[in-house]
C-alpha cells in the first residue's frame, strides 16, 4: 500500500540532484549525434559552436515547456499517487528507448559536411529531443518547478553540446554506441531506484 510518508519522501528524492542525473542520462543521447557532427566539420570556431548549442539547447527548452503545458491537461483529475506512477514510468521508457536505439547504433563514417547549418542543427535537435518533451510531463508530475527544469535542461544541453562537438572535432565520433548505451542504463538504473524508494520496495 501507498502511503503519505512515501508520498512526501518522493518529493525529497526527486529534487534537484535526481533531476540532473537524469537529464545527463538524457544528455549522452544527444552528445553521441553533436559529436558526430563535430567530426564532420572542416573548421569548429568557438563561434560557431557556442550557436549551435544555443540552438539545441533552446529547442530542448521548447519541448520541455511542451511537456509541462500537456501535464497540465490531466492535473485535474489525476491522484498524486498516479503521477508518480506516470512520472516513473516515462522516465523509465525513456531510458529503455534510449538504451536501444544506441544498441542498434551504427558506428558513422567521417566525412566533411559543410551543409550543416544552423537551420539543420534546430531540426536536428527538435528531432532528437522529442524525449525531452515526455520528461517535461514527467517532471512536472514530480513536482519540479518549471524555472528549476527549464534552467537545469538549459545549462546541461548547453554544456554537453559544446563539448561534444569539440570531442568529435579533435577526437573523432569514438565510442558513440557505449556512450549512448551508457545514458540509456543510467536513466534505466535511476527510475528503478526511485520507484523501490518511492514504493517502499527498499
Amino acid at each position: 500500500m501507498y502511503d503519505n510518508n512515501a508520498i512526501c519522501e518522493w518529493e525529497v528524492i526527486m529534487g534537484l540532484l535526481q533531476a540532473v542525473f537524469i537529464c545527463l542520462g538524457l544528455s549522452l543521447d544527444s552528445f553521441v549525434l553533436m559529436m558526430d557532427k563535430g567530426a564532420t566539420m572542416r573548421k569548429l570556431e568557438l563561434k560557431k559552436a557556442m550557436l549551435y548549442s544555443l540552438v539545441y539547447s533552446l529547442a530542448a527548452e521548447i519541448l520541455l515547456l511542451i511537456g509541462y503545458l500537456i501535464s497540465f491537461i490531466f492535473t485535474g483529475f489525476l491522484t498524486s499517487k498516479m503521477k508518480l506512477f506516470i512520472a516513473i514510468i516515462l522516465i523509465f521508457t525513456i531510458g529503455v528507448y534510449i538504451f536501444f536505439k544506441s544498441l542498434k547504433r551504427e558506428e558513422s563514417e567521417e566525412r566533411v559536411d559543410d551543409s550543416f547549418n544552423l537551420k539543420k542543427c534546430f531540426k536536428l535537435a527538435i528531432f532528437t529531443n522529442i524525449d525531452t518533451l515526455c520528461l517535461g510531463i514527467g517532471f512536472s508530475f514530480s513536482k519540479i518547478e518549471i524555472i528549476v527544469s527549464v534552467l537545469m535542461i538549459f545549462v546541461i544541453s548547453f554544456i554537453v553540446i559544446l563539448i561534444a562537438q569539440y570531442i568529435g572535432y579533435t577526437q573523432g565520433a569514438k565510442h558513440t554506441r557505449i556512450l549512448g548505451v551508457s545514458g540509456g542504463m543510467l536513466i534505466i538504473v535511476f527510475s528503478i531506484y526511485l520507484y523501490s524508494r518511492i514504493f517502499g520496495l527498499i
